[in-house]
């Protein structure tokens, strides 16, 4: 049955009478008396008995209308629903991501865009600092970003929502002489190492706190990429300095289990939370908040 068949049958039995609810319908009376008749023989139900005084509902038809008017109802709900989210939605979703996108993102995105093709997000890879500053500017909608519990405060008036946590630690490939050892290395040896490191604000303030204690690293490329660090890693034999998290969640979800933690002795660096933030005045449409939601669902199935 079509939503117009169900609009009759209800206007018949709210009005008691075919002509009114012709009149209400804007129809003919012989158009909505023929459209009655196909309904009844398409269900093979009698829906309405014809009196002197008007139209009766049977009790086959009671149930069936009963049914139309939730049906309605939902409909209703449904149009409303969709008129909600275009005066809420914006031309575009700015979101910012701390991190170098990873495969959460894209999974969520072509998610939402397989319900919603005319949902448009503006995806920027940049740092913490400037997403922060990104969304108390509303130059960002929402952003994801790595911060640590003693800095939680640099995040004063904003949303937070937490959904991951991890640490820092040192890493290399497989095939790395120290992983060969299968024990802690020293610090004095890790110092000995060529590093690639990767761009990102509270990784280098952990290590510029290590070298101020320790000394030195061997810094040969700083990158914002995995994909070249990777790179880098194979061919140099170098250590990189990364968050478990990141790995879990990377894009080139063939390669990462090439990275192994690699252990210092008597060393360890305090935890990390990724979160996402808003500015508590900047609503989230219904559609941008279950990107968000479907982003942190990918994280935790990783």
């Amino acid at each position: 049955m079509t939503i117009q068949q169900l609009y009759y049958l209800v206007a018949i039995a709210d009005e008691g009478l075919i002509s009114k609810a012709a009149y209400k319908l804007k129809i003919s009376q012989s158009g909505l008396s023929q459209a009655i008749a196909r309904i009844e023989q398409q269900l093979g139900l009698t829906i309405f008995t014809r009196t002197h005084t008007g139209i009766v509902v049977t009790t086959s038809g009671e149930a069936v209308i009963d049914q139309a008017r939730q049906v309605l109802r939902s409909y209703h709900d449904l149009n409303f629903k969709i008129e909600q989210l275009k005066t809420q939605q914006r031309d575009v979703f700015r979101l910012a991501v701390s991190d170098e996108i990873s495969r959460p993102f894209v999974d969520a995105l072509l998610e939402v865009q397989d319900q919603y093709p005319e949902f448009k997000v503006q995806l920027v890879q940049t740092n913490p600092t400037l997403a922060v500053r990104g969304v108390r500017k509303l130059q960002y909608d929402a952003a994801f970003l790595t911060y640590c519990p003693a800095s939680r405060s640099l995040l004063g008036g904003l949303d937070v929502h937490d959904c991951l946590s991890g640490a820092p630690q040192f890493y290399t490939m497989q095939q790395h002489y120290l992983q060969e050892a299968g024990q802690p290395v020293s610090i004095e040896v890790l110092l000995e190492q060529e590093f690639v490191l990767y761009d990102d604000d509270q990784l280098m303030a952990d290590l510029d706190r290590f070298q101020k204690k320790y000394g030195r690293l061997n810094i040969s490329l700083v990158t914002d990429n995995l994909q070249v660090i990777y790179e880098f890693l194979q061919k140099f034999r170098a250590v990189t300095f990364l968050r478990d998290f990141q790995l879990r969640n990377s894009l080139y979800q063939d390669k990462r289990a090439e990275f192994l933690p690699l252990p210092v002795a008597d060393l360890k660096f305090g935890s990390s939370r990724y979160a996402w933030v808003t500015q508590p005045e900047n609503q989230l449409s219904p559609i941008e908040e279950q990107l968000m939601q479907g982003i942190v669902a990918h994280f935790h199935d990783n």
